[in-house]
């Protein structure tokens, strides 16, 4: 009997210590958004753009471009300001205040941009939220892995 109560203690034993090693990688291991490779893949302008904050703390749509990461023939953007039309929305996620901010745009109407949305997929009819993303070294390391096809007329609507 005292074999078995023996192998109960180890197998406590260990469980509560594999338990232990998962709570203390739950907590030391920093919280950071993760860039989604299909909302980018969509995307028809990929900027950095410092995005301000209104009186009722919702971002202003009208935003600096600070640096185009795609397409390169876009460069003509940086320093303008451009209006993007849904940046305000209840639907816009990732929003943490006035700062710099990667926007996957696409072209909407009347000349604005609009964030773009997830696409559809199989059994995936596409997600209502939009997403922006702080400009960190983390979430840029995870955009500079997301291929994006050459400029060279790939892009509908690019000059």
């Amino acid at each position: 009997m005292t074999f078995a109560k023996l192998r109960l203690l180890t197998a406590i034993a260990l469980l509560l210590s594999w338990l232990g090693y998962l709570a203390y990688q739950a907590l030391s291991v920093g919280r950071f958004p993760v860039v989604s490779h299909a909302q980018i893949l969509v995307s028809t302008l990929d900027v950095i753009a410092d995005v301000r904050t209104g009186v009722d703390g919702k971002p202003v749509p009208n935003v600096v471009v600070q640096e185009v990461r795609w397409p390169t023939a876009q460069q003509k953007l940086v320093g303008q300001m451009i209006a993007v039309a849904n940046l305000s929305d209840p639907d816009t996620k990732g929003f943490a205040g006035a700062g710099r901010y990667i926007l996957p745009l696409v072209e909407g109407e009347g000349g604005a941009y609009r964030i773009a949305g997830l696409p559809r997929s199989p059994g995936f009819d596409g997600y209502k939220s939009c997403f922006i993303y702080p400009d960190t070294p983390v979430t840029r390391q995870q955009l500079e892995v997301i291929p994006k096809p050459a400029d060279v007329g790939l892009a509908p609507g690019i000059e």
